[in-house]
């Protein structure tokens, strides 16, 4: 049945380990946040990174 079912390819992103990463990416914001959750949940970042982050995709939003 493999050919019955439509296999999409993953997105590829660059290696994206630091929030830093996330605010460069060039994509929507709500990616961006999605892109931050993950590593927010793997324990990737700290809560100081997290709140900059947050901050800085905000007032850019604003902007």
């Amino acid at each position: 049945m493999e050919g019955a079912e439509s296999k999409v390819p993953p997105v590829q992103f660059p290696d994206i380990k630091r929030p830093e990463d996330v605010v460069q990416m060039i994509m929507k914001d709500e990616l961006k946040f999605g892109v931050l959750i993950g590593l927010i949940e793997v324990g990737e970042v700290s809560n100081r990174e997290v709140v900059n982050t947050i901050l800085h995709l905000v007032s850019l939003s604003l902007a």
